[in-house]
């Protein structure tokens, strides 16, 4: 009996260590396969942010581009406005500045929204820093939709207002670059053009260069923080 029970006993310890080498294995495999999962989890992250850093940086080069035309329009509407106050005659190279007032700035402003719809489509949880995440949303989610409405706003200021007025007064229109007056005297003395010129600068002035400038320091500070992420 004594044999009998030292042997019974040895065969418990021999099983309990087995199952016991089981569950060890199973552990591992269950820890290795979510190491596996949050390996390939955080590469799939990494691989978004850097393509929603890439199209920040370019976003960002045309929002620059975009600021430079509306502060040249400001600065050279400034210089038109002035001279006529002041009723000095007719130059030519004043055709320049009126052809600054017909200039459509952010018409080549096209934003892209790929790389953020492509995270939204994944999921945003996708990216695990709840701050970033955040951050991301409200720049796509608030901060684009007002660049869009900067666009908006000066298509309609220039096609919408400016425009008709311009087809009927003046000739040889080139975009940013020329328009000559059919008649000097008439458009520097006429309420409604000096009226759509000054709205044209206060728009401008008031509105898109205050938000494209806020704007282009937001999507800077948003690249620096998914720069560090990445590295």
């Amino acid at each position: 009996m004594h044999l009998r029970s030292r042997l019974h006993a040895v065969g418990w310890r021999y099983a309990a260590r087995e199952v016991l080498l089981i569950v060890i294995g199973v552990l591992l495999a269950l820890t290795a396969s979510d190491w596996q999962q949050r390996r390939s989890a955080r590469q799939v992250e990494l691989g978004i942010l850097s393509e929603i850093n890439h199209a920040l940086a370019e976003d960002v080069e045309q929002l620059d581009a975009a600021l430079g035309r509306f502060n040249s329009i400001v600065a050279r509407g400034d210089v038109l406005m002035s001279y006529l106050a002041s009723r000095a005659p007719y130059a030519d190279s004043l055709d320049a500045y009126f052809g600054t007032m017909y200039w459509f700035a952010s018409r080549t402003m096209a934003l892209n929204t790929a790389a953020y719809e492509s995270l939204k489509s994944q999921g945003l949880g996708l990216v695990s820093d709840q701050d970033l995440r955040s951050e991301i949303t409200r720049v796509y989610e608030q901060t684009y939709p007002l660049l869009e409405r900067v666009r908006d706003g000066e298509r309609e200021a220039v096609l919408g207002l400016l425009r008709p007025y311009v087809l009927l007064h003046f000739r040889d229109l080139i975009f940013g670059q020329n328009a000559t007056p059919l008649d000097y005297e008439a458009a520097s003395n006429d309420v409604e053009f000096l009226n759509l010129a000054s709205y044209r600068l206060q728009l401008a002035r008031q509105n898109q260069v205050p938000l494209l400038e806020a704007a282009i320091a937001e999507l800077r500070s948003l690249i620096d923080r998914i720069d560090g992420e990445l590295h």
